[in-house]
């Protein structure tokens, strides 16, 4: 009977630190979604870095910063889609 309580209050404390951990884990992913998504470059400095990764020979470095500057209207960052 001793045995099953303590299994019994065993299970829940692990079930209760397993939702703590996914909480956690739920929290992190939204924290690091914010930051990889706000970019604390300004659309001129992200202009410049693409422009030197083009000039080095990384592409895919330059079309994925160059593009959504593209689609906000930025006619440097189109011109810079041109060439490649």
């Amino acid at each position: 009977m001793i045995e099953q309580a303590t299994d019994v209050s065993q299970s829940k404390a692990h079930l209760f630190w397993g939702f703590r951990v996914i909480a956690f884990a739920l929290v992190a992913g939204l924290v690091a979604d914010y930051f990889v998504n706000e970019s604390p470059l300004k659309p001129d400095a992200k202009l410049q870095i693409a422009l030197e990764a083009f000039r080095s020979g990384n592409d895919a470095t330059a079309l994925s910063l160059l593009t959504p500057l593209a689609n906000e209207g930025n006619a440097r960052a189109n011109i810079g889609l041109r060439h490649l």
